[in-house]
């Protein structure tokens, strides 16, 4: 059991009480010297026992020798509260009226002097017994400090000597990847890292069965230099990584679809959903989706991968015929980039038409204007 579980309210009650006794003397018309003494010795003891109620709450003196003190202190603290309350009952007859109040004013005039000096005296020696315990529970919490700041200090040194054997952390040259899904892979240069190895430690890195696994295991994918805003594919030849470049990967699709229908259709939600361009040449985000993307026109794949395998013969990247199509889309829907080939498919008049015709009348605002009243049935 805590210190102030036993004698906190002991002493709140006596604090009350020294501060009433206090208040009775100060109205009091008789201004003597035992008056005075006693109003100086029951002021004291006030303060001294506020003191006490605020030191016990942070000492922690359940056992060993701050329990002997904490009874000491609860024991002197009743002391206090049985002399003061048997003062103050004394006092209260003298305010009554009739009979008894008159008894008690006669009997208070012969023994006013008598009762000021034993108060005085036993709030004196109830002092002078609080002032010891005070003294003891200091130089205990003292002690107590000293074997903490002495244990706290041993265990730094432990700690200390524990850590000094292991290796430091060496700050260390890294490329940044980031994958299909947003994850970046960290790759050290501290070996010498050059262009040609990242494909190969990308497959290791990249879990077997996470999508985009295939595409990756059959390079399916370029990857894209970011700077000053804009993304630009990178040239396998003469590639040089710098400590800090951040690449992306781009994974490739190839599919029979049209272009002009396509170009701004999601990969991953088809018709479902409406694009945007973004400051990146060719790039456009998906409004359902967020993701990016881009259409490619298959005669640019074609003559664009036979330039990368002239000019390297690295694993990675799209192979020789472009991209493959695989029976399922390897979880195309979590992809961040895509770039989409489309392979020629033969438009049909119909087709034709329409495409110059839209591209006609976005040339021409004024012409916009004619077939929107049309389509609305206005002139």
């Amino acid at each position: 059991m805590s210190f102030s579980m036993v004698s906190f309210g002991d002493l709140v009650t006596a604090a009350d009480l020294a501060m009433k006794i206090v208040q009775v003397l100060y109205y009091s018309p008789s201004a003597s010297e035992d008056y005075q003494g006693a109003l100086s010795e029951l002021v004291s003891l006030h303060h001294e026992l506020v003191i006490i109620s605020d030191a016990i709450k942070l000492a922690d003196t359940a056992s060993g020798p701050g329990a002997l003190i904490r009874h000491r202190v609860a024991e002197e603290v009743r002391r206090c509260r049985a002399e003061m309350q048997r003062f103050l009952d004394k006092t209260k007859g003298v305010a009554a009226t009739g009979v008894v109040g008159v008894l008690s004013k006669v009997w208070w005039a012969a023994s006013e002097q008598r009762e000021l000096r034993v108060l005085r005296d036993a709030v004196a020696r109830r002092r002078a017994a609080l002032s010891v315990l005070i003294g003891s529970s200091n130089l205990l919490i003292s002690t107590a400090t000293r074997d903490e700041v002495r244990a706290c200090r041993e265990t730094i040194q432990e700690l200390t000597t524990t850590l000094k054997p292991v290796p430091h952390h060496v700050v260390e040259d890294m490329v940044f990847i980031v994958d299909p899904l947003g994850d970046v892979i960290r790759i050290s240069m501290i070996y010498g890292l050059k262009y040609e190895d990242l494909h190969r430690i990308i497959e290791a890195y990249y879990p077997e069965g996470r999508a985009g696994s295939r595409h990756i295991k059959d390079g399916l994918y370029h990857l894209l230099h970011s700077s000053e805003g804009l993304i630009s594919r990178l040239s396998p030849a003469g590639m040089v990584l710098k400590p800090g470049m951040t690449l992306e990967m781009s994974m490739l699709f190839r599919e029979r679809a049209n272009f002009f229908k396509q170009r701004k259709s999601c990969p991953r939600c088809k018709d479902e959903s409406k694009s945007e361009p973004i400051a990146q040449t060719g790039w456009r985000k998906c409004l359902r989706c967020s993701k990016f993307f881009q259409m490619v026109p298959d005669d640019f794949s074609r003559d664009s991968q036979a330039r990368i395998q002239r000019s390297s013969s690295l694993r990675h990247g799209t192979p020789k015929d472009g991209p493959k199509q695989h029976s399922d889309d390897d979880g195309v829907e979590h992809f961040r980039r895509i770039e989409f080939f489309c392979v020629e498919e033969i438009l049909d008049s119909s087709d034709i038409h329409d495409f110059w015709q839209k591209k006609v009348i976005l040339s021409f605002p004024q012409m916009k204007k004619v077939r929107s009243r049309k389509q609305n049935g206005t002139r």
